[in-house]
């Protein structure tokens, strides 16, 4: 069946069908911002109520973006893309493609922008300075016709693949879709609640909590909060090293707020952190030559292994929000010693008892650091394609695809009439200015 004929194709190639399809995405993703996305059940029968909480789950537009409706809606938008643009492409090329030596002679005359010119020279002799004062105009590559009558017609344009901008932007949302679908059927926005010298193997999908497993260990080696110091204020910032299954170190960085950390496909983001009621505390004695790291809660008798050392962070001293300032250890060094009161600064340390038995001892208190882990498989594409559109846009709506006919004809007498005319795809105004300061050019031309 011929393509003109078809029912189906005219269909996928409507112009109705692309405003219908672009105003129903429009409308779903109105409904995706007033609707919040991938939460828990409990949250929509909370917010909307029992009965519409189900037709809403029913309608999947709790997970709209994921939903099989809206990718649908995004493959019918892309087909009529698609056959939009193989229905306009042959057309498109033709323009490109044709012989624009062979037109109407009464079709230039009749041609705007145009203007007629006289010369005393030949044709011949007219039409080979025209083509050197042109090429000085960025009017290159000239085309030449020699008539039977003596006639001779000049063609050059510019821009000519310009034409193609429409489906350069048409290619480039053909890609963003493909990347959002991607990203969208095999990734995912997950969290993931990390304390200080803890490993995780799992996160946590965003909304409805439900586990997704890593392929690697992520441990969270150490966690810096917000300092003032001489240079300013110095951000948080949390120390991440990812593992693989025999314990090996495969990544290793110091993560900020703008900073993330990337391991196969997987970002993860520093967005807070909340103190914990563990205290990291680091024992140095110089009898024994040793030292001894602890993580211990508050108020508990905590034993050096092997010797009859305890400690206890007995009392501590908070801020108005609640972070330890200070932190009072009782230490006892002996089974018949007296313990002892030491107040030691957060993150600090200090030193107490005689040279050769002296005691060194710090205190910080720990912290987990919410990481946000972000997996898309399709952003590389859709990034390729954010690019191509905008390269696109810039070639259609920037540049224009100009020709220029110049018609040369001998006089009966003597010297010859050379008649310009020109067209541009798009801004014709502007064109047509440009095309007169050419004339004006010309015609001062005391060569011609």
């Amino acid at each position: 069946m011929l393509k003109n004929k078809n029912v189906l194709w005219r269909f996928f190639a409507s112009v109705k069908l692309a405003l219908t399809t672009l105003i129903l995405l429009a409308v779903a993703s109105i409904l995706g911002t007033l609707i919040k996305q991938g939460q828990a059940p409990e949250y929509y029968q909370q917010e909307y109520g029992e009965q519409l909480a189900r037709l809403l789950a029913r309608c999947d537009l709790t997970h709209m973006y994921g939903s099989w409706w809206f990718l649908a809606l995004l493959s019918l938008f892309a087909l009529n893309l698609i056959v939009c643009s193989l229905e306009r492409l042959p057309h498109t090329w033709r323009q490109m493609r044709q012989d624009n030596l062979a037109i109407d002679p009464e079709r230039l005359a009749k041609m705007t922008p145009g203007s007629t010119l006289k010369s005393g020279l030949s044709a011949a002799a007219a039409a080979e300075r025209l083509q050197q004062v042109l090429a000085r105009c960025e009017w290159k590559n000239m085309q030449r016709r020699d008539d039977a009558d003596g006639s001779i017609l000049l063609f050059c344009q510019r821009g000519c693949w310009t034409r193609l901008g429409v489906f350069v932007v048409h290619s480039s949302l053909l890609f963003i879709f493909a990347g959002a679908m991607i990203g969208s059927l095999y990734g995912f926005k997950a969290y993931v609640f990390l304390p200080e010298g803890r490993s995780t193997r799992t996160v946590y999908q965003q909304g409805s909590g439900d586990p997704i497993p890593l392929d690697f260990e992520l441990r969270c080696d150490d966690f810096e909060p917000m300092t003032y110091s001489n240079q300013g204020l110095r951000g948080e910032r949390s120390t991440l090293t990812v593992l693989g299954p025999s314990g090996a170190e495969l990544a290793h960085k110091t993560i900020f707020v703008n900073d993330p950390l990337s391991f196969q496909d997987i970002t993860f983001y520093k967005a807070d952190a909340h103190p914990l009621e563990e205290y990291f505390v680091v024992i140095q004695s110089q009898a024994l030559a040793d030292e001894q790291a602890f993580r211990v809660p508050p108020d508990r008798d905590v034993n050096w292994p092997g010797t009859s050392i305890f400690f206890r962070v007995a009392e501590l001293q908070r801020d108005p929000d609640g972070i330890v300032q200070r932190a009072k250890l009782l230490l006892t060094t002996g089974p018949d010693a007296a313990a002892e009161e030491i107040w030691i600064n957060n993150r600090q340390q200090t030193t107490i008892g005689p040279p050769g038995r002296q005691f060194t001892l710090s205190i910080r208190q720990l912290y987990t650091s919410l990481l946000l882990a972000t997996k898309d498989p399709g952003i590389g594409i859709v990034s390729f394609g954010s690019i191509q559109l905008m390269l696109g846009l810039f070639i259609s709506f920037c540049l224009s695809h100009r020709r220029l006919w110049v018609r040369i004809t001998p006089n009966e007498k003597k010297g010859a009439r050379i008649h310009l005319c020109a067209s541009s795809s798009k801004n014709l105004p502007a064109f047509s200015q440009r095309f007169q300061k050419l004339i004006d050019s010309l015609s001062r031309d005391e060569t011609l």
